[in-house]
């Protein structure tokens, strides 16, 4: 049998465990816990604000969604310019998600969550390049 640093810390743990259970268990699970719980908390926070983000940049998925507040019975904003600010906003987005959070720390919702979302600003990026091409 080979010995490697996983089974030699493994062994460790183990070793802990039985020296001083109460102990151990505390130490040991408590912060991978509070990490998960932090960083699926921070996640939520994150998508709420893009998407609080997003819906104050178009008045027009207020009202599909049925916000009725000064923006409503109002167009988006249509120009070249307002489409490069939000693949901007994207980009920023998924380049700030990928920065703070780890997808192995996540729940299985929140990483579903995670992986969707990156799919999705990629698409984005690949399609804009073709932005000005004009399909009307």
């Amino acid at each position: 049998m080979r010995i490697t640093k996983t089974a030699i810390s493994g062994l460790a743990i183990a070793l802990a465990y039985v020296a001083s259970p109460a102990i151990a268990q505390t130490t040991a699970t408590a912060p991978t816990a509070a990490a998960k719980v932090d960083q699926n908390a921070a996640i939520t926070a994150f998508f709420e604000e893009y998407d609080a983000q997003q819906l104050a940049l178009s008045p027009l998925s207020k009202s599909y969604r049925g916000i009725k507040d000064s923006d409503y019975g109002r167009w988006g904003d249509f120009t070249n310019a307002a489409e490069a600010r939000a693949n901007d906003a994207a980009r920023s987005a998924l380049k700030e998600m990928r920065a703070r959070f780890d997808p192995a720390q996540l729940t299985p919702e929140n990483r579903l969550s995670y992986r969707l979302f990156e799919k999705r600003a990629e698409r984005n990026e690949a399609a804009f390049k073709y932005n000005d091409y004009g399909c009307l």
